[in-house]
This record gives C-alpha cells, structure tokens and sequence, in this order.
C-alpha cells in the first residue's frame, strides 16, 4: 500500500521532470521610428485636494472609549508599594496616573456581557524613569478573557512620574467597578 502510495506521488514528478523546456522569448521587432507629431490640446488633470485624500493614521488611544460614558463607577481600593512607605503622599501619584485610566477601564467594563460590581488588580512593575509600567499578574473574579486584555492594557497605558529613590518601584493595585 505505501509503494502504491509513493509511486501515485513519484510518477507524476518524473513527468513534469521530462518536459520539454519552454523555448526563450524571441526579440521584438525592431519598433517603427517616432515621428513628432503637433502638440495635442492641453487635457487636464484634477488632482484631489487635502480633504479629499484618504490618510492613514493609527487611531487615537481616545478612540477605544465609547461616545458616550458606560455607566460605571471606578475608584482605587487598594495599593501596596513594594519597600514602601505606603502613606497617602506617597500612594496619590500612582492612583492619579492610574486614574487617568478610568476612562479606558470603564469602555473595558462596557464590554462585559454582564454588568456587575467587582474589583480588578494588577501588579505594576515602574520603571525608576517613569514611563509606562510592566503589567503583571491580572487578578479578578471576571474571567471574561477579553475584559482581562483590555483592562490590563489600560493599565499598561498609564504613564508614571520618575520615582523619588531613583529605582523601580513596584505597586501592587486594584479598582473597583460599580455599575451606577
């Protein structure tokens, strides 16, 4: 059976290998001498205008958030700095950079088939020049897998102030979402 098999594959590859080869292109006749001719009436061509032509541009990160708010209300509930101190002062840049965020977490939460109350945490790995942090370690109840890449990349947009120690700094946070 594999003979029969292999010779079904083989046979057709010997044949395409005894083809003749296909004969070369032959050279154009030679082409027939140019004449000048009078000038044609001028024709003219219309160009489209700056509005008109289509550009494309990577939307705008304001672009995921709907026309019209969800109707969600997000606050931080918790936050841990790694090596601390874990006072208001200290806390208050980290919740306003991840506030800026709300907007983006709440068209995540407008996703969700069912709109419910319930918090969301990552773990935020900031670099000592600010910037934007590695996210890690998505934790809720909400196992809906695309709210988890859309709220964790929300988190990953959030822009962070150089640290103080001059070292990375990482916070561990959570929002709560409660339908209004």
């Amino acid at each position: 059976m594999l003979r029969r098999a292999l010779s079904s594959i083989l046979i057709p590859l010997c044949a395409c290998a005894r083809q003749e080869p296909t004969p070369t292109a032959q050279p154009a006749p030679p082409a027939a001498p140019l004449v000048a001719s009078p000038p044609a009436a001028p024709t003219s061509i219309e160009l489209p205008t700056a509005p008109q032509m289509a550009v494309a541009t990577a939307p705008a990160p304001e672009s995921v958030v709907p026309a019209t708010k969800p109707a969600v209300e997000l606050r931080n509930i918790g936050m841990h700095i790694g090596g601390g101190p874990n006072d208001d002062a200290t806390k208050a840049p980290f919740q306003k950079a991840i506030a800026a965020q709300f907007d983006a977490l709440a068209a995540c939460w407008a996703t969700l088939p069912t709109k419910s109350a319930f918090d969301f945490g990552v773990d935020l790995l900031v670099p000592a020049a600010g910037g934007q942090a590695k996210v890690d370690r998505p934790r809720s109840a909400v196992k809906d897998a695309a709210f988890v890449k859309c709220a964790t990349a929300a988190f990953a947009a959030a822009t962070f102030a150089p640290s103080a120690k001059g070292l990375p700094t990482k916070v561990s946070t959570s929002v709560h979402f409660t339908p209004k």
